[in-house]
This record gives structure tokens, sequence and C-alpha cells, in this order.
């Protein structure tokens, strides 16, 4: 143990002493450490006016038993702090989690319940009232801060845990028939340091990465789509080949990636409408087996926006994150990595990713896997990206860690720069997802 604690006591030296060295020479890497230290006044005075940020917290907390007080359990529960610019922080216990997991289950089943049942039938449910789950969100979730939101028009949600999978938007406006999206602007940020960064009206000051252009055309697209799945996943270029997704080393062959069959017309679609309203602008296209990894870390930081009609990827639920918590015997958290096996679980960021040419083959060693995890993108600088549209199913999932919040491709982009991500919490049937898109592009570019 001594000299297990002396080598980690030189590593620690040798690492502060390379950062002090990159801050000497890099005003970049000096404003991502006080991004790392930022405090929350700090971060309050960085928030924009009539914007409140709501960041929450999942935590474990000790639990005495009322007939043995000398015993106690171990309970997870949900807190949201309501920070303003304003005015003071306001913390906000919201009590245990399993209450919210249960209503979210059974709110979202009653989502897919009304998807697919007639127009009639949802009108009339509609008209009905609010179901049960969803009542018990609303009082549980939105009612306690809503009396902290007056005079906000913006809402930034940073979510954790099983919030990750709450569409805080969908819940009921004041009302009758409205949602709370008709309300107020929501938007979630998974990493609510980077806020001022991600928002041009931030008081602080940007950072050169953010403030520097697009290294390619201004006004520029990169769609990926009708990717061949079962194509070889292609060799990269200059970067080192190592992360791969966490299914690569468990994969039994069961987990096959479906072609797109309406995703082609999907990119023509999206593409004439950019071309219309950008007529001298550059569009990039991925498609079949040039969709590689390799080719999409080349193309995408010189894009302003990026449409990816690919598919979400997440690993199996057997496959772990290091960073999640299960239970020992005596019914207390730890991490699921330290169960005296060593390190035998999993960087999040490999939990998730989108499945591009050769997701189905299985990869040489000098090849990529075809899945470009969340940890790739986050390396990417797509500083000059102002939309990334994630146009596959469940995009807006992934494996969440302690307070760090969703650690899937949301976040990831984000950490990469792109200031705006589009994702899905929903599977959607592939013509849908195309019919939804062209709407979604015509909104944008040509109603503005």
């Amino acid at each position: 143990r001594d000299a297990w604690e002396h080598q980690i006591a030189t590593l620690s030296d040798q690492k502060e002493a390379i950062e002090r060295d990159l801050g000497k020479k890099s005003a970049e890497f000096r404003q991502q450490q006080a991004l790392l230290n930022m405090t929350p006044d700090e971060l309050q005075k960085r928030l924009p006016a009539k914007t409140a940020l709501l960041d929450f917290l999942e935590y474990s907390s000790r639990i005495s038993q009322p007939q043995r007080p000398s015993q106690w359990r171990m309970e997870r529960r949900l807190v949201v702090f309501v920070v303003r610019s304003d005015r003071p922080i306001v913390r906000i216990d919201l009590g245990p989690v399993k209450p919210l997991e249960d209503a979210t289950e059974t709110w979202r089943r009653e989502i897919l319940h009304d998807a697919g049942a007639s127009e009639e039938a949802s009108a009339n449910e509609t008209t009905a009232g609010q179901k049960p789950a969803q009542q018990l969100l609303v009082e549980a979730i939105w009612r306690p801060v809503e009396k902290s939101l007056d005079g906000v028009e913006t809402v930034l949600v940073s979510p954790d845990g099983v919030l990750n999978q709450v569409p805080l938007g969908a819940l009921p406006g004041k009302k009758p028939g409205t949602y709370l999206v008709e309300d107020l602007r929501l938007a979630v940020v998974p990493v609510p340091r980077l806020i001022s960064n991600l928002s041009d009206q931030g008081q602080g000051a940007k950072s050169e990465k953010t403030a520097s252009p697009a290294p390619g055309d201004k006004e520029s697209l990169l769609i990926v789509g009708d990717v061949s799945y079962g194509a070889r996943p292609g060799k990269p270029d200059g970067v080192l080949v190592g992360s791969r997704s966490a299914i690569r080393g468990s994969r039994t062959g069961s987990l096959l990636f479906p072609e797109l069959e309406f995703s082609r017309s999907e990119m023509v679609t999206i593409r004439d409408t950019f071309e219309v309203r950008f007529p001298d602008a550059k569009v990039r296209t991925l498609r079949g087996d040039r969709a590689t990894e390799d080719a999409f870390r080349r193309e995408a930081p010189q894009c302003r926006w990026m449409h990816l009609a690919t598919h979400g990827f997440f690993a199996p639920a057997d496959l772990k994150s290091a960073l999640a918590a299960t239970k020992t015997d005596k019914g207390t958290d730890r991490g699921v990595s330290f169960g005296g096996q060593g390190i035998s679980d999993f960087n999040p960021g490999l939990l998730s990713g989108l499945a591009l040419s050769g997701a189905n083959v299985p990869a040489d060693a000098d090849e990529d896997d075809g899945i470009l995890t969340a940890v790739e993108v986050a390396g990417l600088n797509l500083h000059g990206v102002d939309l990334v549209v994630l146009s596959a199913c469940e995009t807006g999932l992934g494996k969440v860690a302690g307070g760090e919040g969703v650690l899937g491709l949301q976040r990831a982009f984000q950490l990469s720069g792109a200031k705006t991500a589009v994702t899905s919490l929903w599977k959607i049937p592939d013509r849908s997802t195309s019919q939804l898109m062209q709407r979604f592009y015509e909104n944008l570019w040509k109603q503005k």
C-alpha cells in the first residue's frame, strides 16, 4: 500500500506540473480549467436575464429505521437547485426517486399507447383530463419549482437519473389542453458549466474556440444516412484505434442494425430544402459504405449543420457503467468497479454511440468498429457547429453516472462544442421520422 500511495502521489504531481505548463502556453486550456472550478456565484453571473437553470441531482441518503434506530438503509432521493442571476440559489428537496421512476415508466407507456391510438380516442382522453402518472410528475417535479420561476421566460434543465427520460415540455401548460413548452422556452443542458460558451447572451467571456468560425464554409451541411451497416468499417487515418464500443467485447451476434429504408429519401429532401435556402452553400454527404467513422471525424468539424439519419446505439444492460451505483449485501451504495475484482466495468462514454458503416461486422485489429462512441464525439472539435440533429431512435437516452447527468450523445456533442443537439427519447418508425425531419427543416430554413 505504501508503494501504491507513493505512485499515486508521484503521478498526481506530474499531472499538476503538466497542467501548469499547459496553462502557461494555452489560453484555451486556462479557460477550460476555470470552467471546471467554476463557483455557483460565477455560474449565476453568466446566466442571461429572465433565465433560470434547474440543476437536478440524484443522491443517496441514509434513512434510519423507525423501529430500530440503530439500523439504517440507503435511499435514492432527488434534489433541484434553482439558479438565477437576480436571486439567491434555491435548493428544493423533491423526495424519494422510486415513486418518480414508477410514474415516469407509466407515463412513457401511456404516451406510447396514445401514439398508437386513433385520433378520436386521443381527443377523448385529452378532454377527460390528465392521467394519474402525469399528474404525479407535475405535482412532484414541477409544482415545487414553479414558484421560483416568476418572471422567467427561458428554463435551462440539467436532468439527472430518471429525469433524463422525462420530456418536461410535454407536461401540462397553464391553460387546459396546452403543454409546458407553450408557456416557457425549455432547453436541456447536460453540462451546466458550459452554458456561457453555448449562449450568445452569456455575460461571461467566450472562449477563443467558441468565438472562432467553423474552419469550413460558413453555410455548410453534413448529411449522414443510407448507411451500409454490413460494409467494412474502414481504417482510421491518424487516429488511435481503441475507443471501441463496449459491446464489441461481448457481442453474440444478436445485435444487428437493420437498414433504414426511408433514410435515403429523407437525405434527398433535406438536401433539396437546404440548397433552395442556401444555393451557394456546400453540402457534404456520407452514405453507403462511405459513412465511416473516419470520414465523419474528417467532415464533421467543417460544417455548420449536421443531420445524422442512422441508428442510435446503447449497450445492453449487463454491461455496466463504471460510475453506476449498485447495492452491497448490507444495502449500501458502492461503485460497481470496486468489488474486489479490480476495475471490471466500462467508461460510460463507450456505452452509447451512433451506428455507422461496418457496425454489423467484426472489425479487424487495425480497423474502426463502426460505432462512433460518445467518447469519440466528445473528442472532436465541433465549436463551429450550430446544430446537430440525431435522426435516430432514443438518441436522447444514455448511461447515467452520479451527478454528471446523461453520459450519452447529447452530452458528448455539447462537450465537443456543438451549440445545439436535437435528440429523441422514443422509438420512432422510419417513415414517421423521415416525415418529421422534412417538416423540421422546412420550418427552420424556409419559415425561419
